[in-house]
């Protein structure tokens, strides 16, 4: 399975980022142990059949979760945060509102995936 880390590709290549999350019932049915190959988002549309790999990541973790369990618990959001590698000059509030809001029927209460990884 291939993902796009668009705004952590940095964060991905230099090791730091062990939890992502995704909008979609098929981020939901992946299991512990899956292996991700971590690619640039650019490279998906440039170049889709020999794309750069990142990082090779194996899933530890796969938890459903309301988008709001980032902003309803300060203390969880920020340190999610940290765990996605997300500018620190961006609060938990702001990635919502920014990049969860700008994506059509999302919600406060709508499920998303968090799926935490390691390296490989």
């Amino acid at each position: 399975m291939r993902l796009a880390f668009p705004d952590s590709a940095q964060a991905i290549r230099d090791r730091r980022q062990t939890v992502t999350r995704r909008l979609g019932s098929k981020y939901l049915s992946i299991k512990p142990g899956t292996i991700i190959e971590a690619v640039a988002a650019d490279w998906l549309v440039l170049c889709p059949i020999r794309v750069p790999l990142l990082a090779k990541l194996e899933v530890i973790s796969v938890k459903a979760e309301p988008l709001r369990a980032i902003m309803d618990d300060l203390n969880y959001g920020l340190r999610e945060h940290q765990l996605e590698c997300l500018p620190s000059n961006l609060s938990p509030a702001d990635r919502v509102t920014d990049f969860w809001g700008l994506k059509p029927n999302v919600t406060l209460d709508s499920i998303i995936a968090r799926i935490e990884f390691r390296y490989l």
